[in-house]
């Protein structure tokens, strides 16, 4: 039945985005709809029935053990903040389901305030704003904010802290980077495409060949330096790193999860070519570092895919959904006052694109039926 109203809240959301809305009831609306809705997910259940395990189960024992043993606990030695997020809900609540409420909350409070914030930073009528947010909703795969809890809030954190570093130039968000990498490991990537995009991007793209070749043949002598370093951080990181790049701990990728990606990083490619066609060369100078992590992204992402790497592949380009609502909202939002005839071919291109999300979505194996109670 809970599949039911996913569906519901899905289409009036929708059908609210084409409506005179304020902006921030809008904002409300979504985010306590998908924070209510997550609550009730139930991943012990999920798992006894159709046997499918989810981070969240693990996660959750993590609570309850803060939970018995307090600050004694050995979890997330590696990510320090992560073991102050996890053990807050653990020590001071009873019930485990309020830390996914939470983080639905923080995530989709982030997102759709930073595409409010550079829709009215450029002058974006209102509908399009709603437009790219109902775009974020859709399409940001809301299972994984339930249930994976820390990388969703890490990178949808990491792209608001980008707009306010690339393009609005504040200096102490930056420290923000280096305290997300102590909540998620993998974050450090991001980081690193942040640093190299204040090359030029030849350079840019020069730096990442060279540095997947070092990885490549001193990877084995990288790895025993961090052994011996006695770090926790440094040993987590090769933990995943091992794990994500060998494809044998994971169940076999279908062809839909390449699929869905590559529409993803093609969307992008022509959100991009539209964006230097028809936005100003000034708007394109001064977004052209936050525009470049974009691009740089989309090509690491390129090569997951030819290495047969969906799993990497999924979490790199995972930031790119962000980047397509903000491209989408802009590009509708300037084409709309030139080309009537235009503009409308691209808001149906768009939702086609949604649907497809949705329809990608809602039919996994392991998608948003298993939201059914």
């Amino acid at each position: 039945m809970n599949i039911l109203y996913l569906i519901l809240g899905f289409v009036l959301l929708g059908l609210l985005s084409f409506s005179n809305i304020s902006i921030k009831k809008y904002i409300f609306l979504s985010i306590a709809f998908l924070a209510i809705f997550a609550y009730n997910f139930d991943p012990i259940y999920v798992y006894n029935r159709y046997n499918h395990y989810t981070d969240l189960v693990r996660i959750f024992e993590d609570v309850d053990s803060f939970r018995v043993m307090g600050y004694e606990y050995y979890g997330y030695m590696s990510a320090p903040l992560s073991r102050l997020y996890i053990s807050f809900f653990g020590i001071f609540f009873s019930d485990n389901n309020i830390l996914v409420f939470t983080t639905v909350v923080i995530i989709y409070l982030t997102n759709l305030y930073i595409l409010y914030r550079i829709g009215k930073d450029n002058k974006c009528d209102n509908n399009s704003i709603l437009f790219s947010m109902f775009l974020f909703i859709g399409m940001f795969n809301y299972l994984s904010a339930v249930v994976n809890i820390r990388y969703p809030i890490v990178i949808s954190i990491f792209f608001m802290i980008l707009y306010f570093d690339l393009v609005l130039n504040r200096k102490l968000v930056k420290i923000v980077y280096f305290l997300l990498i102590l909540m998620h490991p993998g974050s450090i990537i991001f980081f690193i495409i942040r640093l190299i995009t204040r090359t030029r991007l030849k350079y840019s793209l020069i730096f990442i060949v060279l540095s997947l070749s070092l990885l490549n043949f001193f990877m084995d002598k990288i790895f025993i330096y961090i052994i011996n370093s006695g770090f926790y951080f440094f040993t987590d990181l090769q933990v995943k790193f091992l794990m994500y790049t060998d494809m044998s701990n994971f169940d076999e990728a279908t062809y839909s999860y390449f699929i869905i990606n590559i529409i993803k990083l093609i969307y992008v490619a022509m959100l991009i070519h539209d964006i230097k066609k028809y936005l100003s060369k000034d708007w394109i100078y001064k977004y052209k570092k936050y525009v470049n992590f974009s691009i740089l992204t989309s090509i690491i992402s390129v090569l997951c895919i030819l290495i047969n790497n969906y799993q990497l592949l999924i979490r790199i380009s995972d930031i790119l959904i962000m980047y397509i609502c903000v491209f989408s909202m802009l590009v509708l939002n300037q084409i709309k006052k030139q080309n009537k005839r235009l503009f409308l071919l691209k808001y149906i291109s768009m939702w086609i694109v949604l649907f497809i999300y949705l329809i990608f979505y809602f039919g996994q194996t392991y998608g948003y039926n298993l939201f059914i109670s």
